[in-house]
């Protein structure tokens, strides 16, 4: 499904997020998503990844991980 790693520290995230079995994880922040990627799903979390222009990238990766940007 999905993770949320609440934090600040960029590094902690990363070390983080590599270890959850998560299809989407999210750092600081909620259901935020790549506006450049389309919509569908991943795995049975009803939001999603495909179309856009770095569909490519998104593809090739085990998961999408979303940090906002302040």
């Amino acid at each position: 499904m999905g993770a949320v790693i609440l934090t600040d520290d960029l590094a902690r995230m990363s070390r983080v997020g590599e270890h959850l079995d998560a299809a989407l994880v999210w750092g600081g922040c909620w259901l935020g998503r790549e506006l450049g990627a389309g919509f569908s799903d991943i795995r049975a979390t009803g939001t999603g990844q495909e179309g856009g222009t770095r569909s490519r990238e998104i593809f090739t990766g085990l998961r999408a991980v979303h940090v906002p940007s302040y």
